[in-house]
């Protein structure tokens, strides 16, 4: 092995490494020129200072945009405290509630509303306030307004709610009938029927419904709802109501003020049988409540005494915002206030922490009522 080892490096010396001897020479030249000092530093100086640059820009961009950045959040800022009140979160909407509560119908919910208040141009039989009703929904509330005629109620319903709700609903709803038809109402989707005298109106945030016009009204009805009316930051206020419990009157210990003959010392009611009585009670407030057959149509008419402890102050807040005050009656002991919504009148008047109320048709004049709430003796 060793023998022909010694041939080949023999062919190869002889050939291709003819001529081309590494020395112990060329070795020394070699070590030299590596420890050798390298004076040329100009490139290396200036590949340094345009990387440096090249940074020094990159921080200055950046710094600059978040600096612009910053300013235009605090810019939003200081508009959002100065343009109260603001869009809302959407987790924010029903204030986190539970579903299905009845809501306190205030001014802020009445400011925020996008469906018209008043109607009667469009409608001339309908003439007075609607009435309002208010409560919670999934991850919003809803707001229905309900208008009488003579013989007739439109309702209006207003469901504001988080996008992807408004989205399912729209999604998942049925036809409203076979005649349903598809509009444009002011560049929303809208569906009508005119058999149903219904119409659904979708925006991104909010669905509504109108319901019981006729269709030329109904169409005129749609036009008026704001649409593009932004969801406004608002306190949802649950509607806290005295809940009391069936009792009987004896067992009321506050005095009662009516009674089953009381209707025999009113003129308008002498004719009729004794009132049908119930009465509810809790630790802190009753209700006695006189049920009679009105004597000219047999509609029935209710005159209720209210206690509270803590006043009543809700019954009239409920009164005002959903009847007209048509008449003030001023009497030696008491002030009497007449009201109608168009298909309903109401009359009460307050003494100490009792409030007397008197509900009916219109089918009954207002000047029975203030007869009937002229006739309860206080004294």
């Amino acid at each position: 092995m060793k023998d022909k080892l010694d041939d080949v490096r023999t062919i190869l010396e002889d050939g291709v490494y003819k001529g081309h001897k590494f020395t112990e020479e060329s070795k020394r030249k070699v070590r030299n020129s590596i420890k050798k000092k390298n004076n040329n530093w100009f490139p290396i100086f200036l590949t340094a200072a345009v990387a440096c640059g090249f940074v020094a820009f990159g921080f200055f961009f950046v710094t600059q945009e978040l600096g612009l950045f910053e300013k235009e959040s605090l810019q939003a800022t200081v508009e959002n405290k100065n343009n109260e009140p603001t869009t809302i979160e959407p987790l924010d909407l029903n204030g986190d509630l539970s579903e299905d509560l009845t809501l306190t119908v205030n001014d802020d919910l009445l400011e925020n509303l996008s469906l018209p208040i008043d109607i009667q141009n469009v409608i001339p039989t309908i003439a007075s306030k609607p009435q309002i009703y208010a409560r919670t929904v999934s991850d919003g509330y809803q707001i229905s307004l309900t208008y009488y005629g003579d013989k007739f109620a439109v309702n209006m319903i207003e469901n504001v709610d988080l996008p992807k709700n408004i989205e399912e609903y729209k999604r998942n709803r049925s036809k409203i009938w076979t005649d349903e038809e598809t509009l444009v109402i002011k560049g929303h989707d809208a569906y009508y029927s005119v058999d149903q005298k219904e119409m659904h109106i979708f925006t991104k945030e909010k669905y509504f419904i109108l319901h019981g016009a006729e269709e030329e009204q109904l169409l005129e009805i749609a036009n008026m709802v704001d649409t593009e009316k932004p969801v406004q930051k608002i306190d949802l206020v649950k509607y806290e109501e005295d809940i009391m419990y069936g009792t009987e009157v004896s067992e009321i210990k506050q005095k009662v003020y009516l009674s089953t003959k009381f209707h025999e010392n009113v003129e308008f009611l002498k004719a009729i049988k004794p009132p049908f009585v119930t009465a509810r009670k809790n630790d802190t407030a009753f209700a006695v409540q006189f049920a009679y057959a009105a004597p000219t149509d047999s509609s029935e008419l209710m005159v209720t005494q209210h206690y509270s402890k803590n006043g009543n102050s809700h019954i009239i807040q409920d009164l005002k915002r959903d009847y007209t005050l048509e008449k003030e009656v001023k009497l030696n002991d008491r002030k009497i206030f007449l009201f109608s919504n168009g298909m309903h009148h109401s009359g009460y008047f307050t003494y100490q922490n009792n409030l007397f109320k008197v509900d009916t048709m219109n089918s009954i004049p207002l000047k029975h009522i203030q007869e009937i709430l002229s006739g309860i003796e206080i004294e």
